[in-house]
């Protein structure tokens, strides 16, 4: 299949140089007037095989204009004496088709740890990213190209809220990915997530954060409660929280399917619901404060669990 994309070269005798005082045109034939079997030897520099005005012009007529044309075409080009086959990227990065393999792939990596991510708990995630940081860096570039999609990204509109509010707040984003609320706000942000991409972002398991109880005034959950026990991260913002506390939470909502039952099981955590937008058809934003009720036990719990958000293949 690949026959089309290289043009058959033949190989014509070399050109002969004439004895006489005027040069011989490439590609015509000068044995009336050489001597036979007496050509006069290559000048210096130059061999039998080329005349002076370069390979294309001793093809001879083995090859038609077109052919030549496209010789001298592939000749000009950078790189053309190099060795091409169907795997050279070139410096474009590659044919159109590569490219659209490369990006499958990405695409399929992307959707097999994201599925990871939500079905396992957050410790198995851990040893996951321990095992190779790289897979985080691939989560992240997959989660970047979805959310180029969509229509409102909630952490624009977590960051324009923080906007509005003093500068004095102390914010923990739990599940940051690449910490992109502490650098778009005035607050100190500590930003905790599995792998440490960036100096702004503490590696942890989010359900045991490293920072002091009644730490936070505000803790965000963006499109983070990741993993079978993210029940165990609610606790934590719990502890991390001062009492009336900010919790925030944006997630997608076709992961709650009984929200009455979800608010329920967040009060038994010890929080308030304050304010709900169910308005965008993608997410659903939440505010919740932390009461004075201390967090029933795990036993006492009705725990409601999250659908996994898995995305569909293109």
């Amino acid at each position: 299949m690949f026959a089309g994309l290289f043009e058959a070269k033949s190989a014509a005798a070399p050109a002969k140089i004439a004895t006489g005082k005027k040069k011989a045109k490439p590609g015509t034939s000068t044995e009336s007037k050489a001597r036979p079997n007496k050509a006069a030897p290559p000048r210096k520099g130059q061999s039998n095989a080329f005349t002076a005005k370069g390979p294309a012009e001793t093809m001879g007529s083995g090859l038609s204009k077109k052919q030549r044309r496209k010789q001298r075409q592939r000749e000009q080009k950078p790189g053309a004496d190099k060795a091409t086959d169907c795997t050279s990227t070139g410096a474009t990065g590659g044919s159109a088709i590569q490219r659209k393999m490369a990006a499958q792939l990405a695409g399929a990596h992307f959707r097999q740890i994201n599925e990871e991510l939500y079905t396992t708990e957050s410790a198995d995630a851990v040893e996951l990213f321990r095992k190779d940081p790289g897979f985080f860096e691939i989560y992240h570039a997959g989660f970047r190209s979805q959310s180029a999609h969509w229509p409102v990204r909630p952490i624009d509109v977590l960051v324009r809220w923080l906007d509005e509010q003093p500068a004095s707040l102390v914010v923990g984003d739990l599940g940051c990915g690449d910490a992109q609320i502490a650098a778009s706000v005035r607050q100190t942000v500590h930003s905790f997530d599995l792998v440490a991409n960036n100096p702004r972002v503490t590696a942890c398991d989010v359900a045991n954060v490293p920072l002091p109880s009644a730490a936070l005034d505000v803790a965000i959950f963006c499109l983070a409660l990741m993993g079978t026990n993210y029940v165990d991260f609610l606790r934590e913002a719990h502890r991390l929280l001062r009492l009336r506390g900010i919790l925030k939470i944006a997630e997608v909502s076709s992961r709650v399917e009984d929200l009455p039952a979800w608010f329920a099981m967040l009060r038994g955590l010890g929080f308030d619901l304050v304010a709900k937008d169910t308005s965008n058809t993608h997410f659903v934003l939440l505010d919740f404060v932390k009461s004075s009720r201390p967090s029933q036990p795990a036993e006492q719990l009705d725990v409601v669990p999250l659908k996994p958000c898995i995305y569909k293949r293109r």
